[in-house]
């Protein structure tokens, strides 16, 4: 029997994958439970040249580090949020203690520095950012226009998020568009652009007889 390849082979669509086999998934070409052998989530994030690039060690932040995190997140995803920080932070202020509140300001008040330099702000370790400015105002409109169509929707199929009742509309979630094994089309080799999906869509292959459990 073929061994099992290691987590970073699993799905690997470059030219040296593509030459050496197929691709191999769970449920196409592997066990549905096959489990990978190594790091299953490598990353780029490293400190110095040295270090193991596969892996990220992050420093232990508290409980309360995380709570205050949260709440400058939640901040910082509201509209002029660097204009009007003292009002939104007086809305969350109840979760946390004075000294708390007095770093969030003060961390806050950085940011919006940065922000109003750069249009971008990051909250939590990793360096992602965010921002309000990174994409032209003519594309979002392009966005909103193109997510009426899915909003449209006679009101029976519109799919609601669980929790407040029809206040958060899910346009497209993944749950709706599950992999069936047997079933879903599976891209033998290499990846395909939004352009030509549809054309390799009719060349795809769903999972043999022989990726069960084992």
């Amino acid at each position: 029997m073929t061994p099992a390849p290691a987590a970073e082979d699993i799905g690997n669509d470059t030219s040296q994958a593509q030459q050496a086999e197929k691709t191999r998934l769970p449920g196409f070409g592997l066990p549905v439970n096959y489990h990978p052998v190594g790091d299953s989530f490598p990353t780029a994030i490293s400190r110095s040249p040295e270090e193991d690039c596969r892996r990220r060690i992050l420093p232990l932040i508290t409980l309360r580090e995380l709570e205050m995190l949260r709440i400058m997140n939640e901040i910082t995803d509201k509209t002029d949020w660097h204009i009007k920080k003292t009002e939104a932070i007086a809305a969350k202020g109840r979760d946390i203690t004075l000294r708390m509140m007095d770093w969030v300001i003060d961390e806050l008040r950085y940011k919006a520095e940065v922000f109003g330099r750069t249009g971008a702000v990051s909250v939590y370790t990793g360096d992602v950012v965010k921002s309000d400015s990174a994409l032209s105002e003519s594309f979002r409109l392009k966005l909103q226009r193109a997510a009426k169509a899915l909003e449209g929707v006679p009101e029976k199929h519109k799919d609601w998020h669980p929790g407040p009742k029809n206040t958060v509309l899910d346009l497209d979630h993944p749950s709706l568009f599950p992999l069936v094994y047997g079933r879903s089309r599976i891209l033998e080799r290499g990846r395909t652009a939004l352009y030509d999906a549809l054309k390799e869509y009719y060349s795809c292959t769903t999972s043999g007889g022989d990726d069960g459990l084992r």
